[in-house]
């Protein structure tokens, strides 16, 4: 076993630590042994255990009639202490009044020496009647071991034994598999020998394996142990107790004892005082494995620890230990390897043989004697003692559990044998049965053994069984519990603030750490049960503006709480206005009866928690499955950012691969949604989404800066839609003036189809929505879901999807379905004039390119108005005109800030930072604030006079700014895009270049001014500061300024100065011009080039994120421009004011719909078969990619080898019975040939030939 996997944070690190070769410094040892000393005198430490745990030795020689020199003890009597005492002869050997004890001397961590690898154990020396109590305080405290949830004694032959290669292999599998499962201690004699050298070697197969490390503890006689003189630490390091122990192994054929198993973690070694003796330590490990066992499987249970006792082969011992266990109070299961051997063997036929009692007939009994001889020749004496036990032990017959190779469920394993025999032995109600199962986390179990045999549970038993399930991560048991019939709705409802508290050895970033980077105080205990303080940090997490539903009280706190900031006045206003009497939303009872969203609740639960496969279990579950996934990509993204903040590089590149695992879901579910249904798709995009803070899918990706799910087709396709607005189907500057001055209608080309081509729908009156033949129809628990009689679903989704496609659909005509079955044009009445004006002046395209010209006009007008005097007495019209357009954007980006989001979940701060994330806004208010600073500055009519030159300064700034701002425009090109984005990035990279740079920069600086011009003591001239970064500066382009290098004239204090400065300067000048010219110009090319690298390769979804960030922004613009847009300004103050008036609420945002509960049920029904489809797609490809080709050649191979074992079985089986056949035919066949008369002695020889042959048949 690999030595990092045998290492634990506390008393064994202490107590031995690595031997090395390496000498520290004294001073160093001294300061770290002093610590360590300090360790020692606590708890479980180096004084602990000397003073608790004692070893034996004899102080009274008793000799044996056999060898007089050799005491009773197994010591000759020289090895015996010097002031010993002599027995008297009838005496018998006792360790109480025979041995004195001793504190004990062996005990730390010993090394295996001589293994082919190095393994590493703890172990110590204890008396052999030492408390259990002081020997589990030794695991837990002293060694850090973390009680079972499972105990295994693993009890047969002492001796080495062979088994049935198929029986050796499931063995070592399922004791491996039960142990990993169910973090289970596994006790055994912890000798190289026997049955503890099959655990070892099962343990040590699965040490190369994996990092899951299994306890296999050893408790064994001290006085049968060789080379035990190495585990006496004081006699070799007396004061250097905490050195590791090397322990010698010898080869069994040496060994006159047994050797510790090196693949054992731990070892309790039991003294009587006696040499050469077995059996010591059953008394002290009975009575451990009972202390074990009534401790509690789990702090919130009363159950204890289950315990198993597992038989394979053994002798007499064997035999009784398995009666021990089972006649315990309580019991303990055994669990019996038949083929295994001897005494194994004897249990399995005896139980075969007992009726269902546990009672053995006498012919029965016949049987097993002979069985009994056969198995043990030698041990005459026992046979009857053997047959009693065997009795005993078939009476208990529900205790006992037969694992043979040869059942035909033999491929479940002896762990499955092992598990089962504890739930059919124990009488716990079906409830604690399915609790254990979860706690061993054994869903083979718990389906085939649980629910199988219950078609009835109760509410409660299963409401606990999915805390437990949530809360250890039993990702497996979630779903048969859920099939069970669980109402998450109510278990969430009362149950997500005790999930919130349950939080062992939390991954990193902990709850606390998210509760300290929110600003928040984490709560003593760990006790997280405040939904409000979990709803802020979900806030602070998503970001943009996200509202959390748990920050809703009843009473109305958090409303008051916005009302009572003057940055929230139009949060409250838009709450009173727009939800009249209408009650807030209480965080903790959100789930009415008709909520859907508990598993959103535990997928956030389980996002926070870093149960990520718990996390996307509950992302199949329930609806909105997109928003999930962005949602889900969005808070792992951000918390792996905490995580690296922290310096926490590996939990951060966890969490990390979870958020992009998100984001592709993300988008494989929008894929497959857009390929079965582009219309319901665009819809799925628009749609407002109440539990999700009144965002929809499109906006939460376009908040996260999910580049790909941006550029997908379906989004494009439905920004082309908004591009073009209700000129999509004009191509040609001719088509748009017939249409804007003739009469032609605009949707005069288009049939009308309203749903997908590749989707059928069913509305109401039973008429299909249907496209191209050749489309996919829809399932008949979806086409069901449709149906209308009122034709409400169908008129609402007409609207809808009128929104999302660009057509409408009137609901007289999907009653009738003249359209869709005679694929007619609709019959739109002819628009007027005005109406198309109106209709030409909403579409984005033209508000775009109408924005664009007036933009340039006024950038020429502003360039003129520059480039001209500025008239001291009065404003020129084109300043006028300037100023007039300027203050127009300022009352834009003032209607920018009030409209972002929804008004009645957003303050007003909260708006700001939502504008601010546009960098482009804060241009905008960066060139705003310049022209107010020159404006006012170049104000004429005052009474100070007007500062014409610096006003001159700020406005030639200003329309620098108002000139860059034209890269804007630039990204809706395709090309040009990208570009505008390798700007921005590449100006931070100067940034970071222009630090290092000035670092160098100053360093010359301030050497060559100081060596050429240094200035007089006591006087500073900011002149100084252009010498230092000026001159060096304009050097790196080529102006050397040679003549004030010192090289050609001199203005030092003297002549050898002179000189010196004269040959110094150029030296530094040289060195400086190589690092800044050759290396940091070379670095900086370099880092443009990686730059460019990294956005060339994005450049499509960059470009289309661009443009859909520049869609959005003219879609919620006013159709005309600056300075004619404080037009429309005045005239949206005077609708809110109207609104106000008749409590009127605002109508829906651009891309954003409101669905009814109907048409939202028929929605997201569409969305849920999606999902069940692509689950299905993902599940393919899975099982198509090399590691799932690699898994299944696996599980057919492991199939066709049990095959072969199980066909050669089976004809073995044969044979015999061709054999037993044979034989049977030959006796009667002597029966009926021998002559009833004169031969008798004839019919006697054939009737011994006959008991003969049954002899040998029945053996």
């Amino acid at each position: 076993m690999d030595s990092s996997m045998m290492s634990t944070r506390s008393f064994g690190d202490t107590m031995g630590t690595a031997s090395t070769s390496i000498e520290f410094h004294k001073s160093f040892q001294d300061r770290a042994l002093s610590v360590q000393e300090d360790h020692f005198t606590t708890c479980c430490g180096y004084n602990w255990i000397r003073d608790t745990f004692k070893r034996r030795d004899c102080i009274r020689f008793q000799f044996t009639e056999e060898e007089p020199g050799r005491c009773q003890c197994g010591r000759l009597e020289e090895e015996h202490n010097p002031t010993k005492t002599i027995g008297e002869p009838e005496e018998v050997w006792c360790p109480e009044t025979h041995t004195k004890e001793y504190p004990t001397d062996a005990f730390g961590e010993l090394e295996f020496q001589g293994a082919w690898t190095t393994t590493r154990a703890k172990y110590a020396r204890v008396s052999h009647n030492a408390s259990a109590e002081d020997v589990l305080q030794l695991f837990t405290e002293g060694w850090g071991l973390e009680l079972p949830k499972l105990l295994i004694e693993v009890t047969g032959g002492a001796k080495d034994f062979v088994l049935q290669p198929k029986l050796k292999r499931i063995f070592r599998q399922g004791i491996v598999n039960v142990a990993v499962s169910t973090n289970a201690w596994i006790i055994t004699g912890g000798t190289n020998t026997g049955v503890m050298k099959h655990v070892g070697k099962a343990l040590r197969e699965h040490t190369l394996r994996s990092r899951n490390k299994i306890f296999a503890i050893g408790v064994a006689s001290w006085g049968i142990i060789d080379n035990k003189d190495d585990l006496i630490v004081e006699k070799r390091h007396r004061g250097q107790h905490r050195k590791v122990t090397h322990y010698r192994m010898t080869s069994s054929m040496e060994s006159k004892g047994a050797s510790l198993d090196p693949n054992h973690t731990h070892f309790v070694l039991v003294d009587d005082g006696s040499v050469g003796k077995y059996g010591v330590e059953i008394q002290l490990r009975s009575k451990l494995e009972k202390l074990i066992a009534q401790q509690r499987i789990d702090p919130d249970s009363d159950r204890g620890i289950p315990a198993v006792c597992l038989a394979l082969e053994g002798g007499v011992n064997t035999i009784r230990t398995v009666l021990e266990n089972v006649s315990k109070d309580p019991p303990i299961p055994a669990v019996i390897a038949a083929g295994s051997g001897r005494g194994a063997d004897l249990i399995a036929f005896a139980y075969d043989c007992a009726t269902r009692q546990g009672l053995l007939e006498s012919k029965q009994i016949d049987q097993l004697k002979s069985k009994i001889a056969e198995a043990f020749p030698r041990e005459v004496d026992a046979h009857d003692n053997i047959m009693q036990y065997l009795k005993k032990i078939v009476a208990r017959k529900h205790l006992i559990t037969i694992f043979s190779v040869d059942d035909d469920d033999v491929n479940q394993g002896i762990d499955y044998a092992i598990l089962s025999a504890l739930l059919k032995a124990s009488n716990l109600s079906i409830s604690d049965q399915l609790k254990l199962a979860l706690v061993w986390n054994r869903v083979d179990i718990a389906q085939e053994q649980i629910f199988s045999k219950t078609t009835h549970w109760s509410e409660k038993a299963l409401e606990d069984a999915m805390e437990i399930a949530l809360t250890r991560n039993r990702v497996d048991f979630v779903k048969p519990i859920l099939e069970e019939g669980l109402l998450m709705t109510n278990f969430v409802a009362d149950k997500l603030q005790t999930l919130y508290s349950y939080l062992v050895e939390e991954p990193f970033p902990t709850l606390a750490v998210l509760y300290k980077v929110a600003h928040l105080t984490p709560p003593r205990g760990g006790n997280f049960t405040d939904m409000k303080d979990i709803g802020r940090i979900i806030q602070y997490l998503l970001g943009k503006g996200y509202v959390s539903k748990y920050m809703y009280t009843s009473n109305g706190d958090e409303s008051k709480s916005l009302c009572s900031s003057p940055c929230s006045l139009f949060s409250c206003v838009d709450r009173c206005i727009e939800r009249p009497g209408e009650d807030e939303i209480d965080g903790l009872d959100m789930f009415d009866e008709e909520d859907t969203s508990p598993f959103d609740d535990l997928f956030i639960w389980a996002i926070l928690t870093k149960k990520f496969q718990m996390a996307y279990l509950m992302w199949q579950r329930g609806r909105q499955s997109i928003a999930k996934a962005l949602i889900g990509s969005r808070l792992c993204c951000k918390m792996s950012e905490i995580a690296r903040a922290k310096y926490n590089t590996d939990a951060a590149d966890i969490i990390m691969a979870e958020s992009r695992r998100y984001e592709q879901v993300a988008i494989g579910l929008l894929d497959q949604c857009y390929t079965m249904a582009p219309d319901y798709t665009r819809c799925l995009l628009c749609a407002q989404m109440e539990k999700w803070s009144q965002q929809t899918c499109l906006s939460l990706a376009a908040s996260y800066n999910v580049y790909k799910f941006i550029a997908h087709p379906a989004v494009q396709d439905l920004l082309q839609h908004y591009w073009y607005g209700k000129l999509r189907k004009i191509s040609t500057i001719q088509e748009f003036v017939v249409w804007l001055f003739g009469k032609r209608k605009l949707e005069e080309e288009h049939t009308g189809q309203v749903t997908s081509r590749r989707y059928t729908r069913q509305c109401s009156g039973g008429h299909n929505l249907e496209g191209d033949s050749d489309g996919l129809e829809m399932s008949e628990g979806l086409r069901s879901t449709v149906e209308d009689s009122n034709g409400h679903v169908a008129r609402s989704m007409s609207r809808s999807l009128s929104l999302c496609s660009g057509h409408s659909m009137s609901p007289s005509d999907m009653r009738n379905n003249t359209l869709l079955h005679n694929r007619q044009p609709f019959n739109h009445r002819t628009l007027s004039f005005g109406r198309r004006v109106q209709a030409a002046f909403q579409a984005p395209i033209v508000k775009f390119w109408i924005n664009t010209v007036f933009y340039l006009a006024f950038l020429l007008l502003f360039t003129y108005v520059v480039l001209h005097e500025f008239d001291t007495s009065s404003l020129r019209i084109g300043e006028i005109l300037v100023a007039i357009t300027v203050f127009s954007l300022g009352t834009e980006e003032i209607r920018q800030v009030l409209m972002q989001g929804e008004r009645e979940t957003f303050t007003f701060w909260q708006k700001i930072k939502m504008w601010a994330n546009n960098r482009w806004n804060i241009w905008d208010l960066f060139g705003i604030s310049l022209y107010a600073i020159g404006f006012i500055l170049r104000w004429p009519y005052g009474p100070f006079p007007s500062f014409l030159v610096p006003a001159r300064v700020f406005l030639v700034t200003d329309i620098m700014v108002w000139y860059i701002r034209l890269l804007d425009i630039f990204s809706v090109h395709k090309i040009m895009g990208p570009y505008v984005n390798m700007i921005g990035k590449m100006c931070w990279d100067m940034v970071y270049f222009t630090v290092i740079l000035l670092v160098f920069l100053t360093s010359y600086g301030v050497a060559r001014k100081s060596i050429l011009y240094p200035s007089p003591t006591g006087t500073w001239n900011w002149d100084n500061l252009v010498d230092i970064f000026a001159i060096p500066y304009w050097q790196i382009y080529g102006e050397l300024f040679m003549d004030d290098t010192g090289m050609l004239e001199c203005r030092g204090e003297g002549s050898e100065g002179c000189s010196l400065g004269a040959a110094f300067v150029p030296f530094v000048m040289s060195v400086y011009l190589l690092i800044a010219n050759v290396l940091l110009l070379n670095m900086l090319i370099a880092i443009f080039n990686n730059t460019f690298t990294s956005v060339q390769e994005n450049a499509n979804e960059i470009w289309k994120f661009q443009r859909y960030r520049l869609i959005v922004e003219f879609s919620s613009r006013p159709g005309v421009p600056p300075p004619f847009i404080m037009i429309q300004h005045i005239w949206m103050v005077i609708q809110w004011f109207l609104r106000c008036c008749c409590h009127k609420s605002n109508l829906s945002k651009e891309m954003r719909i409101v669905f009814d509960d109907q048409s939202e049920t028929l929605l997201y029904n569409f969305e849920e078969e999606c999902m069940g489809n692509y689950l299905r797609q993902l599940t393919l490809q899975e099982q198509a990619s090399m590691p799932g080709l690699i898994q299944r050649i696996n599980e057919r191979v492991e199939a066709m080898a049990l095959y072969m074992e199980e066909l050669k079985r089976r004809e073995e089986k044969d044979r015999r019975l061709r054999r037993k056949e044979t034989m049977e035919r030959t006796v009667a066949t002597w029966n009926t040939n021998g002559k009833s008369s004169g031969q008798a002695g004839s019919r006697g020889s054939q009737g011994s030939k006959s008991k003969e042959y049954s002899r040998g048949l029945s053996c």
